[in-house]
Formats: C-alpha cells, structure tokens, sequence
C-alpha cells in the first residue's frame, strides 16, 4: 500500500487547522497508508531558538523586503532536515492547510521548503483546498511562494474558494504553461461527522458566532478596522434576537482569538 504524508498545522493550537488535517487523513485513510506530519518539529530546540531569532531581525528590519530571505534561511535550517527524515519512505504528499498564503503564520515558508525537499526526493505534491491570497508582486515572500508551486513534483492544487479562487490562481500563481491540475473543491471540514463518529442533532436551532481577532484582516490586506468588526458581530447578534434564534460565541482555539 502506498504511504502518504499529509502535512500541515496539525498539532497547532487552532482547532480549525487540527480539523483540516484530521479530515484530508480520513478522506485519504480509505485507500492509502497515512503518515501526518506537522510542520513544525518538536524537538531541534536549539535550530528553533536560530529560526526565531530570524524572525527578531524581520521585525526589527520590517521596512526591507529583503529581510523574508533571512527568515526562509531559518525556517530550512529548522525543519529541512526533519522533512527529509520524515518523507524518505512516502510517495506522495498533501498539503492539509486552510489556506495558500504568505501574510501570516510564514506557512509561505513551510510549503517551499517541503517541495525543495520533495524535489530532491522527487515526490509528487498536492495543495488541497486552500484559500488563496491575493497575490503581490512587490512581496518576497509571495513571489518565492509562487517559484515553489510551480516546481516539476507539485501536480495538484485545489482551492475551496470557488471559481473566484480558480481564476485568481490560475492567472496570478501559476504559469501559463502550467501542467499543474487545478480545480475548485469542497471544504474537508464536510466530513467532521464522519472523521470523528459524530451525528448531526435533527432540528438543532443553535446558531455558532465565531469570534476571530480584530486585525485578521489587514493580515490579508483587507481594510476592515477593529470598529467595523464589533459592528458585524453586533448586527448579527440583533437579527439573531429579532429571529428568536438561540446562539453562542465559539473560536477556533487561537488565545489571541477568545482574548479578544
């Protein structure tokens, strides 16, 4: 039986993430041996304290562009050893992350140094449903992001944001003689009843409000303010009361998120 690796956030403390991963290995756990892999090792302490080191230097250096490459030299020398023990036995990989993306959480980062080692293994990768960010010429980052996608090993990319992602990552990520396979999906998160032997209650009224921290926005470059935010979520809830619907805040388990 062929042995995939499925890679992502998965022992990170967003349980959406944690979902995504548990998900995609279920969905795939029906044909393939499955090996889930986080993206982040638990141990090379000392490489970790180097690679945060580099991150000290971005934000101290933040007005250079340039200064992301010191980062991705960080991140390769923290985790490529480790990807590489990791893979050697695999025949494929999936991506199993919420989101194709180089603002935050330097999954940007993460990717490419999964494909450089896929490269060298020549194992063929797959993105799976993620979100798309807009892309940005002007950001290191997001052009050294796009050099990795388009790289031989990477074959599938699917997106959960509908035909609008489709278009956005076919014109502004991959080449145009791209061979890569791309489509719109659904979202794993589909299958959480099923991953997780749980049951849908019939006729549940109970609306769930997810709160998310009030600069989650400009992460994506959207120009939405704290005060806007509180101002959703206060119309929401009123039409909810209006409607008689009985609700509840949850979050995704991100302190920065129920903090807030």
């Amino acid at each position: 039986m062929k042995k995939v690796a499925v890679m992502g956030l998965i022992d990170w403390e967003n349980y959406g993430e944690q979902f995504l991963g548990n998900t995609v290995a279920y969905l795939v756990g029906a044909e393939y041996e499955v090996k889930s892999i986080d993206f982040r090792p638990k141990n090379n302490k000392i490489r970790y304290l180097i690679y945060c080191f580099t991150v000290l230097l971005t934000k101290l250096f933040s007005f250079w562009n340039g200064c992301h490459a010191i980062v991705y030299a960080g991140v390769k020398l923290w985790v490529k050893k480790y990807y590489k023990q990791q893979l050697q036995e695999c025949d494929s990989i999936i991506f199993a992350c919420g989101s194709y993306k180089f603002g935050t959480q330097r999954l940007w980062a993460f990717y490419s140094v999964v494909i450089e080692v896929a490269t060298d293994l020549q194992i063929p990768v797959m993105f799976n449903a993620v979100n798309i960010q807009d892309y940005k010429e002007s950001d290191w980052r997001c052009r050294c992001l796009k050099e990795h996608t388009n790289r031989d090993v990477v074959r599938t990319f699917t997106t959960r944001d509908g035909e609008y992602g489709l278009s956005k990552l076919r014109t502004d990520y991959l080449l145009a003689d791209s061979d890569i396979i791309s489509a719109a999906v659904g979202d794993p998160a589909f299958w959480i009843p099923e991953c997780y032997n749980k049951k849908k209650e019939t006729g549940a009224k109970k609306i769930g409000v997810n709160l998310i921290r009030p600069g989650v926005f400009a992460d994506y470059g959207l120009n939405v303010t704290e005060e806007e935010l509180i101002d959703i979520y206060c119309a929401l809830i009123r039409r909810l009361e209006q409607e008689q619907v009985d609700w509840e805040f949850f979050t995704n388990g991100l302190e920065v998120d129920y903090e807030a």
